[in-house]
């Protein structure tokens, strides 16, 4: 990670190799020559950059956010709104708190929001160092202003698979329970990103149900670092972004689950609410599936490949992602967006088989028609992915509560 300042005078290609570039709007205008005024024109910038050769540049605009371009596209993050006193710490506290959430292990999404809320919090106050905000600072700001974390939830973040027979599930699924899925399946009660689940999908005209990661890694990926931030694809652009638009045509699959998780409330007291369908009964998300190798492009053949492999590696890792769609009446208080659930078996098999039409395929990915989900209000048991069992679905007093809005 580069944070470019102060701009000198350097060819475009200085900045090649460059994980992450974070220029403000001058930086931006002067190495790109373009001119920076809004985020339409930060992207072009942005694009710019990436094509010399850095991997995602995040040009802040300073009152305007910050637009963030790779080589799958651009995303604006609007800042939070302050009444700024001085500026001049605001570019030292997003890059410090930026490359601290990236150290830490967090996305790229939550780095962001991290950083703009200590940028955020500088331009409240005076002097360069006495500005600086503390970690503890930065989270009671976020828990105050955007207690949803509207950046970071792009879905649920968390589902559920109940079902306590694999062979219930598998005539659910319309599979054979073989001796794989009758040795590893369990019955889990929040799933998290990378964890592995299972992926229905369509093998020379059979249905089958291998295991996946959920997160999903290209087949052209030189690592799983982008895993987490790809649990869910948009299905407005899932024909068009680059790290969708091969499997949307050709790897498509069906998620199962019983239910996803929403919260709502401040960072400290979250509360979960679990949507599930008024029976509880199975839910088929759509999905799409990839599988990657650790070393992508390789011209060897697969017994080639194996070669001084240890076990575990001689078979490419299949990953998954959610797709999701605008939220229905029931969601749209918590959340904006919603998985989208293939409704009956005709939706299932359109969506499965075969390349057909992409605008027949993109009518299947609406908002869950009305009356088909429920919401329950859960244990807060399920804030921690440390907890995986039946308790966490446990029903607990309704309270009546101001839903929080995404800004």
């Amino acid at each position: 990670m580069l944070d470019p300042a102060p701009a000198i005078d350097l060819p475009l290609d200085a900045f090649a190799g460059v994980d992450i570039l974070t220029p403000n709007q001058g930086e931006a205008e002067r190495w790109t020559g373009v001119a920076v005024t809004d985020p339409d024109s930060a992207a072009l910038a942005g694009r710019r950059l990436v094509d010399s050769g850095v991997g995602t540049a995040l040009v802040t605009l300073g009152s305007a956010g910050v637009v963030a371009v790779d080589a799958e596209g651009s995303q604006h993050y609007p800042a939070f709104e302050v009444d700024a006193v001085s500026t001049l710490a605001a570019g030292g506290a997003f890059n410090g708190v930026l490359a601290a959430g990236l150290a830490e292990g967090r996305t790229l999404p939550q780095s962001i929001e991290r950083a703009q809320a200590a940028a955020a919090l500088s331009t409240t106050r005076t002097g360069a160092q006495e500005s600086m905000p503390s970690r503890s600072q930065v989270e009671e700001f976020l828990a105050e202003v955007w207690p949803a974390g509207a950046y970071t939830c792009l879905m649920c973040g968390r589902f559920t698979l109940g079902i306590e027979n694999q062979e219930i599930l598998a005539k659910l699924l319309g599979v054979e329970a073989d001796a794989f899925l009758q040795q590893h399946y369990r019955p889990r009660y929040n799933i998290a990103p990378t964890d592995d689940h299972w992926l229905l999908r369509v093998k020379a005209e059979q249905r089958e149900l291998p295991p996946a990661k959920w997160g999903l890694v290209n087949s052209w990926a030189k690592d799983a670092k982008r895993a987490a931030r790809q649990i869910n694809a948009r299905a407005e652009s899932i024909d068009t972004r680059s790290a969708f638009r091969e499997a949307f045509k050709t790897r498509r699959c069906v998620v199962p689950a019983d239910g996803y998780y929403e919260w709502t409330g401040a960072k400290d007291s979250r509360q979960p609410h679990w949507f599930h369908r008024p029976d509880r009964g199975l839910m088929l998300l759509a999905g799409l599936y990839e599988s990657w190798w650790p070393d992508p492009g390789s011209e060897l053949s697969t017994s080639d490949r194996n070669k001084n492999r240890p076990d575990s590696e001689k078979r490419p890792q299949r990953t998954f992602t959610i797709i999701t769609t605008d939220s229905n009446a029931l969601s749209q208080p918590i959340h904006d967006r919603m998985p989208v659930i293939l409704p009956d078996e005709d939706a299932v098999d359109a969506w499965m088989f075969g390349e057909i039409d992409p605008d027949r395929l993109k009518d299947l990915l609406r908002p869950a028609p009305d009356g088909y989900l429920a919401v329950s209000r859960v244990s807060q048991l399920a804030n921690s992915v440390k907890n995986d069992g039946p308790e966490l679905l446990v029903e607990q007093a309704q309270l009546s509560v101001e839903q929080p809005k995404l800004l």
